[in-house]
């Protein structure tokens, strides 16, 4: 704990068993310093916490810091002395970081940890919080890499007492923190975090967070099609995404992304014009930006004719990326001033790189001259910029990073370096930061929707599976419309079904033990006549018998061929902490397939489905590609927000909700949903 030697007040040594440690004197117990203490860090084993926690409590101490592991990360003997270490911080009001944590920095210059300080390490306005210590040290040597300032740093292990939300109500408290973020192994009190994340958005203070689990199986074996595409982290990047709250893949893009935007804040937009010294980096960042948010437009006539006249290249050479190459890279300045005052450009991102331990030691005279030049090149782009009222920085191709003399010197005029693959992912997170803000606080008044009278009696013992009708019934209740049906138990009844419909029919069975009909011979389409209808219908009974021969046959469910639209899928997913959210996409067998579906966060309104819907790699379709009839987006939109109110008002109950096909027809047509599946807890409501 040499990092304790930082503390500007003083700093006594506790050891019952020696008078000295370290050359210093010690007290045998808190009790017995004989003045004041505002934080214990407690460097003993698990098992003698709560004797410490006592003493403390006697001594008048009321914050704490445990390293020590062994509370039950496991179970045993461990989690008993947690449980008497919380009982006995809540009995003495005894607020305690940990245990199995690094501790507390703040590079102001106090530090309570066993984090190793960078010795360039200067404050910053960003501060991160960690369960896992290791990876705060990771994420701190990212950044000391890349000389981002932090301002706090803080490993809260176990979560005992002190979690990562108590942290962020400090740290958004803290005027002197622009940037929040870290490592969320899990959210603890999901709705207090979502209160936290909106008044971060409210105060411009983005969260960035790095959560681990994507890997992770589902917790549970999915039954509708929605569940098996939408697993506990699909939900969490819906939850995220919701709340404003930039999610990073490692603690590189955690670094970068967090350190560009406490330096130069978000785009207002995606449009972004990268230009460097080399062909190269043009290429390469333009294949590392596909699939991101970054956007590359080309130039106008006029800003592509004022590069050529500025720099004396052919026009044809010049593109977006663009390479410069050495003879243009001497109008530089020029250069960024067109760009900047073209206003077809949010971004400005130029090729640069900052000084580096291993560059060549220049002769005096020479290295004058090169440190003007930087100085002049970064005046250029980051003030042109700051003028227009453009987002800028520079990218380093490359992850080399700058070693500790320029580390400890302050970037001429403001400017900022990103690096390597994780720099242009941190771009792309800057966009997507602005454009997340922008739509939580611009967020549109969600209709409410009025439910028909019949929930409470058609819900009341509603558990597992559903079936078809049942699920269609509840789908109705919330004004979705779904295909007229009637259900038969006998081919005779199938026939008048039939007749009674008109046209071609769709026959299918009706049974809650059988959720994906199709795969058991429970669906035959198109079927016209008398004979067919009650040859369709025997086959129907006598297939599904004999692939589910437990399956409880209820009968069969007649109902009038669908024509004419698009085949949708939509539903529900839900996670137990984090609640449900509603997906879309293709439907029929593509929806698992092709995997393309957008998923939105109740509640919200129309408007704010269409913009998801724009999501899809397949919105295309819906929107009337190569002569195709445009789809009544407006009507599927108007349905999505249905299903957010239903996934609201079923929290805890519902686990799922398939509705698939769910045909959408031309403008203006409508939208019929054709088949469903509800997916209810097995456990009372109460339980």
């Amino acid at each position: 704990m040499a990092n304790m030697a930082s503390f500007p007040g003083p700093v006594h040594l506790v050891n019952p068993s020696r008078e000295v440690a370290f050359g210093r004197r010690t007290s045998p117990s808190l009790s017995a310093i004989g003045e004041p203490v505002d934080h214990a860090v407690l460097l003993v084993s698990a098992r003698r916490v709560p004797d410490v926690l006592r003493d403390a409590a006697a001594a008048g101490v009321h914050h704490a810091t445990v390293i020590a592991s062994g509370f039950g990360e496991g179970a045993g003997a461990g989690a008993e002395v947690a449980e008497e270490a919380a009982a006995l911080c809540a009995e003495h009001d005894i607020v305690l970081l940990g245990p199995n944590c690094y501790g507390f920095n703040n590079y102001a210059g106090t530090y309570l940890s066993r984090y190793t300080i960078d010795p360039a390490a200067r404050p910053g306005n960003i501060a991160l919080s960690f369960q896992s210590g290791q990876l705060g040290a990771a994420t701190a040597d990212a950044a000391a890499g890349r000389r981002i300032p932090l301002r706090y740093l803080v490993s809260t292990g176990n979560e005992l007492v002190a979690d990562t939300n108590d942290f962020l109500e400090a740290f958004l408290e803290n005027d002197e923190v622009a940037v929040l973020g870290g490592v969320f192994e899990r959210i603890a009190e999901p709705e207090r975090f979502e209160r936290l994340a909106l008044a971060a958005i409210d105060r411009g203070k983005p969260i960035v967070a790095l959560k681990p689990g994507r890997s992770a199986a589902a917790s549970r074996i999915a039954v509708a099609h929605t569940g098996a595409i939408t697993g506990s982290d699909e939900i969490t990047d819906a939850f995220l995404a919701d709340l404003g709250i930039v999610r990073v893949q490692s603690v590189e893009e955690l670094a970068e992304t967090a350190g560009l935007l406490a330096r130069r804040g978000w785009p207002r937009g995606a449009r972004t014009a990268f230009f460097g010294y080399s062909g190269g980096a043009s290429e390469l960042f333009a294949d590392q930006a596909e699939g991101t948010s970054i956007g590359l437009p080309q130039y106008s006539e006029h800003t592509l004719a004022s590069l050529a006249e500025a720099t004396g290249m052919s026009s044809t050479v010049i593109h977006n990326p663009f390479d410069m190459t050495v003879d243009g890279a001497v109008h530089y300045t020029d250069i960024v001033r067109i760009l900047a005052a073209s206003g077809e450009y949010d971004l400005l991102v130029s090729q640069g790189q900052p000084e580096r331990a291993s560059d060549p030691v220049p002769e005096p005279h020479e290295a004058s001259a090169i440190r003007k030049l930087r100085a002049d090149n970064a005046e250029a782009l980051f003030g042109s910029a700051a003028q227009a009222g453009v987002f800028a920085t520079y990218l380093d191709t490359g992850d080399r990073q700058p070693g500790p003399a320029a580390a400890g010197e302050e970037p001429p005029a403001g400017a900022h370096w990103v690096f390597g693959v994780n720099g242009v992912r941190a771009i792309s997170n800057a966009i997507d930061y602005g454009r997340l803000r922008d739509r939580t606080l611009h967020r549109d008044v969600v209709p409410d929707y009025q439910v028909a009278a019949g929930a409470d009696e058609l819900l009341r013992e509603a558990a597992g599976a559903q079936s078809e009708s049942r699920s269609k019934a509840l789908l109705a209740l919330y004004g979705i419309p779904v295909s007229e049906d009637l259900l038969a138990t006998t081919a005779d009844e199938a026939v008048a079904a039939a007749a009674r419909l008109g046209g071609p029919v769709v026959l299918k069975v009706v049974s809650d033990d059988v959720t994906h009909k199709s795969d058991v011979g429970g669906v035959v389409v198109g079927v016209e006549g008398r004979e067919a209808v009650a040859r369709a219908h025997d086959t129907i009974v006598t297939d599904v018998r004999r692939a589910v021969p437990e399956a409880y046959v209820q009968g069969v469910l007649v109902s009038r061929q669908a024509h004419g639209g698009l085949e949708f899928s939509a539903g529900i997913a839900t996670d137990d902490r984090l609640g449900p959210v509603v997906v879309a996409g293709l439907g029929g067998i593509y929806v698992e397939t092709l995997r393309d579906v957008v998923r939105i966060r109740p509640p919200f309104s129309p408007a704010e489905a269409v913009e998801a819907l724009r999501g899809l790699r397949s919105f295309a379709v819906l929107d009337g590609v190569r002569g195709r009839e445009r789809s009544d987006v407006t009507a599927l939109a108007d349905v999505l927000a249905r299903l957010g109110r239903l996934a609201l008002d079923l929290r805890g109950r519902l686990t799922e909700l398939d509705v698939n096909p769910l045909f959408v027809h031309p403008e203006g047509q409508g939208v019929l949903a054709v088949d469903a599946l509800a997916v209810f807890a097995t456990g009372r409501p109460d339980a």
